[in-house]
């Protein structure tokens, strides 16, 4: 199992360039495999302190 992204890494990840399909269901199953259900429930506390329009593409990822 790897360690779970920090926030900055997914950001960075979203941002580099717009996401192909294929990207971001690379990015997507990353986000399934590496974390637990406690490191997401971190993952979404960290989440929920930034503004809305900052992680929006980030929320879409995590919760499909």
């Amino acid at each position: 199992m790897n360690p779970i992204p920090d926030l900055d890494s997914l950001r960075r990840k979203v941002r580099e360039a717009t996401l192909t399909n294929e990207r971001r269901q690379a990015l997507q199953q990353e986000l399934a495999e590496s974390t637990t259900p406690a490191q997401r429930f971190e993952l979404d506390a960290m989440i929920r302190r930034l503004p809305a329009a900052e992680t929006a593409e980030i929320r879409d990822l995590l919760y499909r």
